[in-house]
């Protein structure tokens, strides 16, 4: 891998690739994507991994993000296939024919410099590109290989996980070649179409495994595998099954481990943990070999890994705030980012004096960081803070959702603020499904003043998976959404 990286640098520079220029790799997940990566970060240029356009709605999706992306970062060279090259109209290179006499040098590289470009996974139009610093990956390898102490010679990862993510690019590909760890990779698709062969492939090891995905992977696996295929199964090399990237669910948990136990998943496997690519990928991760602790409903994800330090803070006035109060979380240490590349605005507009601050809500009890949600999708509803995530939970325990998702947020009536939720399906549920959600909703949290059904995948979705709140809301109010079934209550009194 090591010459084959310095042939991609070498060819990179070959054809006028520059110290500084962004190079984006729109290639599935495998050897040519993690060589061409590290090819053009050797010639101190910054790989920038793309989602491949069936992850983020399609070609014309793909397409204006392109030209986003142009607009935005001029003079970035595109390194794609053929078949997605030639659909976008743009000057593109594909995966050459590498000469291995022609090799980029090994130079010593300033541990500031920039060593790549991650785009974040949030935005409804051009994602942010986040800057990260050689230091930063480093120091970001070396906690998540830390929290996970103990690790056997020869242990592997094994991952489905899509590279354009930090959680597969930092938390496997790149801790593993950080610290000598052997890469089992497959690619997104091949887990979402059959999530038994992620499983099986952990099953195959003769070494112990580490295994990472967010909360809707692991209830893929409860969802989508039939009893019948799990005949012979043995998840007993499995040591540590990460869990992040979007919030972690008890009920997830649970079901997991209630469902493969018999197949020799452990107690004490599973790790929550919390990150973003602004702190290069991890902030807080759970020891090892203990079993989840739930405090109030919610799943602790552990301390600060070495190097970072989080606090919580009022989002007003940014005052520290005690142990168990709901704030935003801030970060600082050794992994946070520098800034968002070429925006200066968008970077003085996250940080303090205290860190990063991360626009996301949580609280610290007894030295562990819980996560409640995002700021900016809060529903107040009569003065009072409610999680989108407690309404669209109350979807999902009710409604066959055939792995879709739901979306929850808050318009005004007659000048207060009242809850929707938009739930995926593959059908419209029975009356009486339908009528417990709402009786759910209405006495758990607020009455529901719209509850909606629609087709299954229709929702707006970050390249990560998440529902993007806010666009849902944005199309339900212009009445773009097209809906299998709807039902207003009527105005609040």
């Amino acid at each position: 891998m090591v010459a084959r990286a310095r042939a991609w640098g070498a060819w990179l520079s070959g054809h006028g690739v520059t110290s500084g220029d962004v190079v984006f790799l729109c290639l599935p997940t495998g050897h040519d994507l993690i060589e061409a990566f590290l090819g053009a970060s050797l010639i101190q240029a910054l790989p920038c991994c793309l989602a491949l356009p069936r992850a983020i709605g399609g070609l014309e999706v793909f397409r204006r993000r392109l030209e986003l992306l142009a607009e935005r970062y001029p003079g970035g060279h595109l390194v794609t296939s053929p078949e997605v090259g030639a659909e976008t109209g743009r000057t593109f290179w594909e995966v050459p024919e590498l000469d291995l006499t022609q090799l980029a040098p090994l130079d010593a590289v300033d541990p500031q410099s920039l060593a790549y470009v991650q785009l974040t996974s949030g935005s409804t139009a051009l994602p942010k590109a986040v800057s990260i610093r050689h230091s930063n990956l480093s120091a970001n390898t070396r906690g998540i290989y830390v929290a996970g102490d103990g690790r056997p010679t020869g242990e592997r990862f094994v991952s489905w996980l899509p590279l354009y993510h930090d959680m597969g690019l930092v938390g496997i590909v790149m801790t593993g070649l950080f610290h000598g760890i052997g890469l089992v990779l497959m690619r997104p698709e091949t887990f979402v179409g059959t999530p038994l062969r992620w499983l099986e492939a952990i099953a195959a090891q003769d070494t112990t495994v580490v295994t990472s995905a967010p909360n809707f992977g692991y209830q893929w696996c409860v969802d989508r595998i039939r009893e019948s295929k799990l005949e012979g199964l043995d998840l007993s090399p499995l040591r540590m099954a990460c869990c992040g990237a979007e919030m972690v669910r008890p009920g997830t948990l649970s079901a997991f481990t209630e469902r493969f136990t018999p197949y020799g998943f452990k107690p004490g496997t599973f790790t929550p943990c919390y990150g973003m690519a602004e702190t290069t990928l991890a902030v807080t991760i759970c020891p090892p070999d203990r079993d989840p602790v739930i405090h109030e409903g919610r799943v602790s994800c552990g301390p600060a890994i070495e190097g970072l330090e989080v606090s919580v803070r009022d989002p007003e006035s940014g005052a520290l705030l005690p142990d168990r109060a709901e704030g935003e979380v801030v970060v600082k240490g050794s992994s946070v980012f520098p800034g968002y590349f070429l925006d200066e605005a968008a970077t003085q507009d996250r940080f303090s004096e205290g860190g990063f601050h991360t626009g996301d809500l949580g609280y610290l009890h007894e030295g562990e960081l819980y996560v409640t949600g995002r700021i900016k999708d809060v529903i107040i509803l009569d003065g009072a803070n409610v999680a989108p995530y407690e309404l669209e939970w109350i979807a999902e325990q009710h409604v066959d959702m055939d792995g879709g998702r739901a979306g929850a947020f808050s318009v005004e009536v007659e000048r207060r603020e009242v809850p929707v939720l938009v739930v995926e399906c593959k059908a419209v549920p029975e009356p009486e499904v339908i009528e417990a959600v709402r009786q759910q909703v209405n006495t758990d949290i607020a009455p529901l003043h719209d509850l909606v059904f629609v087709r299954r995948g229709t929702l707006p979705k970050t390249s990560s998976g998440k529902v993007k709140r806010g666009k849902v809301r944005e199309l339900y109010l212009a009445g773009e959404l097209e809906s299998l079934w709807s039902h207003k209550t009527q105005a609040p009194a």
